[in-house]
């Protein structure tokens, strides 16, 4: 699923379709390196290794500079609603052009959130795998300032990401590379009825 969002950026990144910030390292991009790079992202799917080269962590920072933010946007009740339902609300909230852009359109309206913060995650621990995974549970959704905000506080060690556990009741629950810490209604309720 990802790997078509990876091939969008490439031939947008040959297209110059984004912001300078966001251009590979050498003055010219090498195409032919851009191919080899995504041949064998492509190829890690079948169990190869992956090396995470600057094409990756440049796809990478896009993606969690960029694209995580807008996806923060969507509510929560978008991932229940009709396809097209999901077009129309992208068409209007979405405006960035390239072909990235519309394959990720494209998969938001048909990959659960919950698939698509799955590849997400996945993506960045391998490419950067001295960072870990934090994932804060909460029993409604957070504003995706609040979201924005704890994603850059955590950006050098955590790739964080959010889920709805409306059975939380309140607080929240955060995992943090697996380790739990809940300061959840629920959590505190059940921490009560066992004493």
């Amino acid at each position: 699923m990802i790997e078509k969002v990876f091939l969008g950026f490439i031939y947008d990144l040959i297209n110059k379709t984004y912001p300078i910030k966001f251009k590979l390292p050498s003055e010219e991009a090498d195409i032919f390196g851009l191919i080899k790079e995504s041949i064998n992202f492509l190829a890690e799917t079948n169990n190869l290794e992956l090396e995470s080269t600057e094409v990756l962590k440049v796809f990478v920072n896009f993606l969690e500079e960029k694209v995580v933010p807008e996806i923060d946007k969507i509510p929560a009740t978008f991932f229940v609603d009709s396809v097209k339902n999901k077009r129309d609300f992208l068409q209007k909230n979405i405006s960035h052009s390239g072909l990235m852009w519309n394959v990720l359109c494209n998969l938001l309206t048909t990959c659960s959130f919950e698939e698509l913060q799955s590849e997400l995650s996945n993506l960045v621990l391998r490419v950067y795998p001295n960072r870990f995974s934090l994932l804060i549970q909460s029993a409604r959704e957070c504003e995706p300032k609040l979201k924005l905000e704890i994603r850059s506080y955590n950006k050098d060690k955590f790739y964080v990401s959010f889920q709805i556990q409306k059975s939380l009741l309140g607080g929240m629950r955060v995992y943090a590379n697996s380790v739990l810490q809940d300061a959840s209604w629920l959590g505190r309720i059940s921490l009560l009825k066992s004493i």
